[in-house]
Parts: C-alpha cells; structure tokens; sequence
C-alpha cells in the first residue's frame, strides 16, 4: 500500500491500496481510539455524537480523537465500501479449486496433527507474516478439523479446497516451520506450496 501523508493538514491521500490493506489501516484507526480513549470509543459506539462525546476530554485529546476519526477514520469509510463492494462481486466468481489427495491413514493423521499445530500457532505466525490475512483464524480451524480421526472413522485420503486458501496456509506454515520445525510441519508446507501453485489450467490432484 503506498500512502501519501500531509503532515501539515494532517491528512493522508492512499493510493494503489487493497481491501485487506486498507480494512486493516481502518481497524488499526479503531483500535487507537479504543485502547487509548476507551470511554470515546464505547459513548460513540452507543450513539454518542463526536462532540458530545469529546466535551470532558482535555483539549489536546480531544484535538487527537476529531483528527483521527474525521479526517482519517471517517475518509475511509467510502473507499472501503467501495472495495467490499468489489470484493463480493469478484466472490460471486468461481475461484480455482485443487483437490489434495493423500496416500494413507498415517499420512492423514500427521497432516492433522500439523494443521492442529499451525493452528495452535496461527498467533505466531500472523505476527511474523508480511501479509495480513484477517480470516486465517477462522481459516485454520476449519483446516485442523479435516482427517480428524475422532470425526472421521474411516479416512477419505482426500481434500478440496480453494487455491488462494491453499496459498495462505502455506505461507503460514512456512512461517512456523522456519521459528518451530518439525517433520509433520515440513510434510504439510510442502503438500500446501504445491496446492498454492495450482491455477485453473491444470487444477487437479496434488
């Protein structure tokens, strides 16, 4: 994302931005106001109006919280409505699909384990990641349930699932395989890299 910054009006004009970029600089805004001035943020999110809300707040404050909600909060909020809106139309298109195939019940089950482990340190993993992901939690743990023995008696050696799901979890695990190795984790980057290189082309099993 490339930002131009105006110090002097404090404003800020953003350019070549995304949605996940630009979701999580207005999340970002949010989480400012809310550790910092957590009485604004709460009589705000009650219906407060701005002013009312800034009137027993000391004027430099007060002068910080109007500066960030209406001249960078509140500015995003059109472009970033603009961009879901984009975003769902785009969704409404059937994304590449690959199909992971697997050989046996002891390959399943330490694919599990290995999901249940990147699971269990997605935390770590988003911390030392470059790409902001915001559904990766939920992401995960949908991943670890599959081939759970507990839920799936008799194994089917298969998964589908979408390329650029495929490419997140990789890029995840190759983030914990390089702070935690392990063999499970190792098997698992390297069935996901190749999952996350499949296009529609030659979409297939893995």
């Amino acid at each position: 994302m490339k930002v131009r910054l105006d110090l002097e009006s404090l404003s800020c004009d953003l350019t070549q931005v995304d949605l996940v970029e630009l979701t999580l600089l207005h999340d970002a805004l949010a989480t400012y106001i809310e550790a910092l001035f957590p009485e604004i943020a709460e009589a705000l999110s009650e219906g407060t109006t701005l002013d009312e809300a800034l009137e027993k707040v000391d004027e430099n404050d007060a002068f910080k919280i109007r500066t960030v909600i209406e001249r960078l909060y509140d500015k995003l909020e059109r472009p970033l409505s603009i961009l879901e809106q984009e975003a769902e139309l785009l969704g409404e298109v059937e994304s590449d699909r690959v199909r992971i195939v697997l050989e046996s019940a002891e390959e399943a089950q330490a694919f599990h384990e290995a999901a249940e482990a990147l699971r269990s340190q997605v935390g770590r993993a988003l911390e030392a990641s470059d790409l902001p992901y915001p559904d990766a939690e939920s992401l995960l743990a949908e991943f670890a349930t599959w081939f759970d023995p507990d839920d799936i008696p008799e194994y089917p050696y298969y998964i589908e699932m979408d390329v650029a799901d495929a490419r997140i979890v990789a890029q995840l695990a190759e983030r914990v395989q390089a702070h935690d190795p392990s063999p499970q984790m190792a098997q698992l980057l390297a069935i996901m890299q190749a999952a996350s290189t499949v296009t529609e082309e030659d979409s297939g099993e893995e």
